[in-house]
């Protein structure tokens, strides 16, 4: 346990209350991603779409679906922005540049446009990762990149649909030609592209005009959903974060000025949900894609990355990380020899206690050997707060229920360990440890694979 300066006894025993929920509500949204990841192949793309894009040279051309996938990178990601604005938008985006020139019913959506903000800069991360970033809108092409210059966008790839129906049969384009903010994802197998996922939440709340169609929005984008006391604000804006969908089908006209009115608060209410989400948006975004787009003609990837590839693990994060992690594996994996009833949890545990007493010592070795880690101290083998409430709570189960909470924070730690291994491997920069975490690597992914299957077999 952790605490602060002049906290009171109070405040730290509803912190741990609170603490024990935000490990639930994690271990929600992982099992969320999973979930995500194992979505059987969606349809395949009816047609090899034409958008109008530029050339390496930055002159208009025709590019087609299949030429946004960059060799040897088979996953798209399309942010489908409001461009032109919902009809009901009453802000102005743009105050200078080429696009406050457009009359106001053309200008972009003001959230799409911060969010791109956003985005612009993590885009080069996911790029790395091996991912395609696009962004679509319905505006003309000459408008979409003067507003990128008037942005100072360089690292999105810009496309029209102005040209085709793209946007109308992947469901962000009303009947009536209103536009709504989607996020899809797409899959190229050989010489086909399957859609894969698509941000459907909003699409789901049911069909009740007024405010309470978008009350699942709400709530977890209000201000107050970023407090420390309101975690689920800031998961809930993970899994749904464009979590704002214009309104289909309820347009004001010949609908009363009573309905009017209602109409017109829905869609402030949703402009300013909009705006509450955009401080976590492109956070979300990579948080959950190794997770969601992890579908390859409907199997799952039996790796586990960093989820930048570029992101790096310092040797003081990785020396004072590892032994708290790894006496947590041995701790519990006693209590499960101990605790469990069943044959192949026993088998299991045992094989934890083997490998990673080993690793602990390969660990010291390292130690020893490093030649930047002189003046690092490990945290030791007392557990760090989070490991040893988690040990806590296995002491508590019993029967199914400890398999099963055994089983899921094995596959949380290996899942952790194996992506700060692999970032550590590649580019820590002690060399003793770096081989470390090379040699112990294979290990962790092992451990990885088989608790998988562990639990897979104990489901339900």
């Amino acid at each position: 346990m952790i605490t602060f300066p002049n906290e009171s006894a109070r405040y730290r025993t509803a912190r741990e209350k609170l603490l024990k929920k935000e490990i639930e509500l994690r271990r929600a949204m992982e099992a969320v991603a999973e979930a995500r990841s194992a979505l059987p192949p969606g349809g395949l793309v009816p047609r090899d779409y034409v958008f109008d894009g530029l050339d390496i040279a930055g002159k208009p051309t025709r590019v087609k679906l299949s030429e946004l996938f960059a060799p040897g990178k088979d996953t798209l990601i399309l942010y489908q922005m409001m461009f032109p604005r919902h009809p009901q938008e009453t802000r102005d985006v743009a105050v200078s540049g080429e696009t406050a020139k457009l009359p106001r019913q053309d200008q972009p959506c003001p959230s799409c446009t911060a969010l791109l903000d956003q985005f612009d800069g993590a885009v080069r991360h996911l790029e790395a990762a091996g991912f395609n970033f696009v962004v679509v809108a319905k505006t003309a092409l000459r408008n979409l990149t003067a507003l990128g210059r008037d942005r100072g966008w360089k690292n999105m790839r810009l496309v029209s649909s102005a040209g085709n129906s793209f946007k109308r049969d992947y469901n962000a384009e009303d009947a009536d030609g209103a536009q709504i903010p989607l996020l899809s994802v797409f899959h190229r197998d050989g010489d086909s592209i399957r859609h894969s996922w698509s941000s459907e939440l909003g699409f789901a709340a049911g069909t009740r005009p007024g405010p309470a169609r978008h009350r699942h929005l709400r709530d977890p984008v209000e201000p107050d959903g970023f407090y420390p006391g309101r975690p689920a604000g800031l998961a809930r804006a993970t899994a749904i974060w464009r979590g704002v969908l214009p309104l289909r089908g309820e347009r004001t006209r010949n609908l009363g000025a009573s309905a009017a009115l209602d109409s017109q608060k829905d869609h402030s209410e949703r402009r300013f949900q909009m705006k509450t989400l955009l401080t976590v948006a492109a956070a979300a975004l990579l948080a959950s894609a190794p997770a969601v787009l992890a579908q390859t003609n409907g199997t799952k990837s039996n790796t586990v990355a960093p989820v930048m590839a570029d992101s790096k693990v310092d040797t003081q994060t990785f020396v004072t990380t590892v032994p708290s992690a790894n006496e947590f594996e041995i701790q519990s994996s006693k209590l499960a020899e101990e605790k469990s009833s069943s044959k192949d949890v026993k088998a299991f545990a045992s094989r934890m206690i083997k490998d990673h007493t080993k690793a602990g010592e390969d660990f010291k070795a390292a130690l020893s050997k490093g030649q930047t880690t002189a003046s690092v101290k490990p945290a030791g083998v007392a557990l760090q707060p989070k490991e040893q409430q988690m040990l806590d709570e296995l002491k508590g189960a019993s029967g199914k229920a400890f398999d099963q909470k055994y089983i899921q924070m094995q596959t949380d730690a290996h899942r952790d360990a194996v992506a700060m291994f692999s970032t550590y491997a590649q580019s820590g920069d002690d060399p003793a440890m770096k081989e470390f975490a090379k040699k112990t690597l294979p290990v962790l992914k092992m451990h990885e694979k088989h608790v998988k299957e562990l639990g897979a077999a104990h489901q339900g």
